[in-house]
């Protein structure tokens, strides 16, 4: 009989482009095609955006509930029913408790595996669960007080109690063990290489995202305005904010610099844009390993970052530029690495070389199968 692993995150990326179950999605892939009978549970969404293939993947989607205890039940029943030898969860909330639980029980291998930064944190989740209910009424503030109780003790329970904790860089191993005095393991986001290294035509400079307040995707028209006189394109790819008035705001913005929005594309579109791109441009204030690097290295296109570098990374290794926060150091990295070819392929090939050596998909799925094949066979927690 085969291993089984059930992954779960909250939308399957069928529904929308985040990284995180980009990511997730990758790993059921890459354990299917070495063997494995792969479940990836979800919640269910109105409408597909995007086309996966899910061969060798069961499916299985849930409509969400209102009532936060009938969606407990609904995936504590969904998770017996699967009744996989491996649960993976990449979310910060009470639902990791349901897994620990779960996985207890059944005596099944519970894998936690972070997302963003300060994300992982406990006062993150009370924060936000306080934020959500402040301004309610008060029975609403009186009923969320008590899920906000729940969901703060699921999820320190899940994190006590996952076999594995997989994290994206030192910040969070650190938030980690500070928070539940765990120690865990950095396995950084990776992808499947591409079939062909497609040198980037220099054709533009991308900028990749979702429009969140976080990744302050109007920084990216700021720097822009201080390269008018470059003759190139400047373009961004990503699902604009769901509130409206921003969302009008940010294309007016981006119009007036000439910057060509092209809103959403699938996978596969971000990936051929970002290979006939210069340079990859992030101005996220905080994240946990962009998967948008990785996108970008993996095609010989180098990153120049107002501030996000993972581990430092990109400035260890030289895979582009990250600028202190400073849009002028910024712009004139941009204009660097579009006027001088020869130091632009330098940091071409390099960050190809470096991309494929460790962020390779099949490597990082092997090292995971290693750490929970000793788990499976000593049956206790590895970390």
């Amino acid at each position: 009989k085969n291993k089984s692993i059930c992954f779960y995150t909250v939308s399957h990326p069928m529904y929308g482009l985040g990284g995180a179950e980009i990511q997730t999605y990758y790993y059921a892939k890459e354990f299917s095609k070495q063997g494995w009978d792969v479940t990836f549970l979800s919640v269910r969404k109105p409408k597909t955006l995007n086309q996966f293939d899910n061969t060798n993947i069961n499916i299985v989607l849930y409509n969400n509930s209102k009532l936060f205890i009938l969606n407990w039940l609904k995936i504590l029943w969904l998770l017996f029913e699967i009744n996989a030898d491996i649960y993976y969860n990449r979310h910060h909330n009470s639902i990791l408790g349901l897994f620990a639980l779960k996985c207890m029980v059944s005596k099944s291998k519970f894998i936690w595996s972070t997302m963003h930064d300060e994300q992982c944190s406990v006062e993150y989740l009370n924060n936000k669960l306080l934020k959500r209910y402040s301004r309610r009424s008060w029975i609403i503030r009186i009923l969320g007080g008590v899920k906000r109780y729940f969901e703060k003790k699921l999820y320190i329970f899940g994190g006590k109690n996952a076999d594995h904790i997989f994290v994206q860089n030192i910040t969070q191993k650190e938030i980690i063990k500070s928070d539940f005095n765990r120690d865990s393991i950095i396995i950084y986001n990776s992808h499947p290489l591409p079939k062909e290294n497609k040198k980037g035509s220099k054709s533009h400079v991308i900028f990749v995202s979702t429009m969140k307040e976080f990744k302050r995707p109007s920084l990216y028209a700021d720097i822009v305005r201080k390269l008018n006189t470059l003759k190139i394109n400047f373009i961004v790819i990503g699902e604009n904010f769901s509130d409206e008035s921003k969302a009008k705001k940010l294309k007016k913005v981006y119009g007036e610099n000439h910057i060509n929005y092209l809103g959403k594309k699938s996978i596969d579109e971000v990936n051929s844009y970002i290979a006939s791109s210069s340079v990859l441009v992030n101005t996220s204030d905080s994240e946990g390993f962009p998967n948008t690097f990785i996108q970008a290295w993996l095609r010989g296109i180098p990153v120049v970052s107002l501030k996000i570098d993972p581990d430092d990374i990109i400035m260890k290794n030289n895979l582009g530029f990250v600028c202190g926060d400073n849009l002028n150091i910024a712009s004139n990295k941009i204009r660097l690495l579009t006027q001088d070819e020869d130091l632009w392929n330098e940091y071409s090939h390099r960050c190809y070389r470096y991309a494929a050596s460790n962020f390779n998909i099949q490597h990082s799925v092997k090292r995971m199968i290693r750490i929970i094949g000793d788990s499976l066979s000593k049956n206790e927690h590895i970390t």
